[in-house]
């Protein structure tokens, strides 16, 4: 993946924080604050909290990133794709993407709310079959 036309198409600054930042995101698949603390605190020791959510906040802004929101867990970030889905288990925090065509759904909900619906996230959760044996 090249970052830099990525930053460059969501109108951000290159930079070698930004861009060190992608990687370890595409990394992971899907990562929290601490862990990017971590690992990013390797690459630029200087480098202050503030400045991390500083930096994760204007890609969410702009659309790269996408912060997967989970109930009774820390948020965690993935590089923004087609709509999907996540199945989340609730003992490891094992993150499954999942893809399915949501259409019937989003039209029903429009007809009946009168809502035209620009974004759809979902996340299922329970115990992955690891956790369960």
């Amino acid at each position: 993946m090249d970052y830099q036309d990525l930053l460059k198409q969501h109108k951000l600054r290159v930079t070698p924080q930004r861009l060190s930042l992608l990687e370890l995101i595409e990394e992971y698949q899907h990562i929290d604050i601490d862990t990017l603390f971590e690992n990013i605190k390797i690459l630029f020791p200087t480098i202050s909290l503030s400045t991390l959510y500083k930096n994760i906040n204007a890609m969410v802004d702009n659309g790269l990133l996408t912060e997967l929101k989970i109930t009774g867990m820390k948020s965690k970030y993935e590089i923004t794709k087609a709509n999907h889905f996540h199945a989340i288990c609730k003992k490891c925090g094992k993150i499954e993407e999942l893809s399915f065509d949501v259409a019937n759904v989003k039209n029903n909900l429009e007809k009946r709310t009168n809502y035209h619906i620009t974004h759809t996230t979902m996340n299922f959760l329970g115990i992955c079959l690891e956790c369960r044996e």
